[in-house]
């Protein structure tokens, strides 16, 4: 079972078939490792569909939380910098966006409703080849209650068709996992600056990803290109 990124290192080392820790030393590993945990997300995250064992398979990424709007219109997507919670924790960088929900402000509700909305759950992508029949349908038209609403760079944009304005959303996404870092063999502690810092994914999944790092790693190795380019590195840290 693979726990530490000690336990990766060794097993992606294995899985190429080297024992010699100067052809792939924990620098390249470090890219290598990284590059296929990131298509590794990608495959599952974003180009697969998401359902419910996808969602336990990745639930250390899974992130729920409520953001407040940015304008009247518009609530901010996740950077992983700036946009934070209500609470004002930094939320991290999202990499899917799961579902959305909305509270609004009410002005001159067609019901007679003031004030801040509950959490509304009626809500769709308002999608462009659609927007003006759905804008004619009376059936299918926003409101209040039926929210449409359409991602936009890092924002989503709300249509309710009346003049009541964004208040808060709450969003459900897959984020980007952090940068697995092996430091030379140093304990894993979180941060690169003192030890190395662990794939925050189940034992299971960190197999995957090693899988993947060692099929990258075979197939680069066949281009006679990175052959060469192995050759000249290995010599390279030999002169030093």
């Amino acid at each position: 079972m693979l726990v530490t990124t000690l336990d990766m290192y060794k097993a992606t080392v294995d899985g190429v078939n080297k024992t010699r820790t100067d052809i792939l030393t924990p620098d390249k590993w470090n890219r290598l490792i990284n590059l296929a945990q990131l298509d590794y997300c990608r495959e599952h995250i974003v180009n697969a569909e998401v359902n419910s064992k996808r969602i336990d398979d990745l639930r250390m990424l899974f992130i729920g939380d409520a953001i407040a709007a940015s304008s009247a219109i518009t609530y901010p997507l996740p950077d992983g910098s700036v946009v934070t919670n209500l609470s004002g924790v930094v939320l991290p960088l999202f990499m899917r966006l799961l579902s959305v929900s909305f509270k609004i402000t009410y002005v001159n509700n067609v019901c007679g409703l003031t004030g801040e909305s509950e959490w509304i759950n009626n809500v769709k992508v308002l999608k462009t080849d659609k927007r003006t029949e759905i804008m004619k349908n009376p059936f299918r038209r926003p409101s209040d209650a039926k929210i449409y609403y359409n991602e936009l760079g890092n924002y989503i944009r709300i249509v309710t068709g009346t003049a009541s304005t964004a208040k808060y959303m709450y969003i459900e996404y897959f984020k980007y996992p952090k940068d697995i870092f092996y430091n030379n063999g140093l304990p894993d502690t979180g941060d690169p600056a003192t030890g190395s810092v662990t794939c925050e994914l189940p034992a299971e999944q960190k197999q995957e990803i090693v899988d993947m790092a060692v099929r990258i790693y075979v197939e680069r190795s066949q281009d006679p290109r990175y052959r060469t380019l192995l050759n000249e590195e290995m010599i390279t840290g030999q002169s030093k």
